[in-house]
């Protein structure tokens, strides 16, 4: 074979095995948005439990309030705290994901809201905002927290 003929083959053959072995965007950006969204469900049935099972091993929190909190361990710890109340809920929408071209990283941000239900009447918001959460693949294809935080919006009062 010529060499141009052998460089066209090896590029057609390269292109080919990249084009195989890249996820198509849409599917990364989906898998996120279902992830984001059986995170709130988890944390909603199970409070910190739920919580702390989405963050990865080296997970890092950022506050509203700027507090840093470093690692799975510490950040279930604080989970623990914040979720001792169980008049409270913290629920959150996620409103658009976007992934990595090698889909291993990616992110989600929405809307959150912290409740309180200590009226039987009624539920109150206490603080609401938005959030960015920064997401990793794990190697069984689920996804992990990264990095996670938000800022809340200024309460009219």
């Amino acid at each position: 074979m010529p060499p141009t003929t052998c460089r066209i083959g090896l590029t057609l053959i390269g292109s080919l095995a990249a084009a195989a072995c890249s996820r198509p965007a849409g599917d990364d950006r989906v898998s996120l948005m279902a992830a984001d969204r059986e995170f709130e469900r988890a944390t909603d049935a199970r409070g910190a439990a739920g919580w702390t099972s989405f963050y990865a091993a080296d997970a890092v929190t950022i506050s509203p309030r700027s507090q840093l909190t470093r690692g799975a361990a510490a950040i279930g710890a604080a989970a623990e705290r914040d979720f001792a109340d169980s008049t409270t809920r913290l629920r959150w929408q996620p409103e658009f994901a976007e992934a990595s071209r090698g889909g291993d990283l990616g992110y989600t941000y929405g809307r959150w809201q912290f409740l309180s239900f200590k009226s039987r009447a009624d539920s109150a918001v206490v603080a609401r905002g938005r959030y960015v959460t920064i997401w990793r693949r794990q190697r069984d294809g689920s996804w992990k927290v990264l990095l996670d935080t938000g800022s809340e919006e200024r309460q009219e009062r």
